[in-house]
């Protein structure tokens, strides 16, 4: 996933309070195998938080957003998600 893509979390165990939340992918840090994203401010959980997330655990939502803004302004695409799948990409 680029960065500036939106996301929405699920799957987590250790923090089951950021399932459903939605966030805009920073980067990607291969050392952690993890994707860096930013939680939208005006999520329950975590506001604002910058968080490492596995791919399993998240969902490409329709858009990207300016990477500047971490959530505003820019992105447009459908409404869909597609769920990520290490190695193979992704899936509606």
């Amino acid at each position: 996933m680029e960065p500036g893509t939106r996301v929405t979390v699920d799957g987590l165990q250790a923090r089951p309070d950021l399932n459903r939340q939605c966030g805009v992918v920073v980067d990607y840090a291969p050392d952690r195998q993890r994707y860096r994203v930013k939680m939208d401010a005006h999520g329950e959980a975590a506001a604002g938080e910058e968080m490492y997330l596995r791919p399993a655990n998240l969902s490409k939502l329709g858009g990207v957003v300016g990477v500047s803004g971490y959530g505003g302004g820019g992105g447009g695409g459908g409404g869909g998600s597609e769920r990520v799948i290490p190695g193979r990409g992704y899936t509606s």
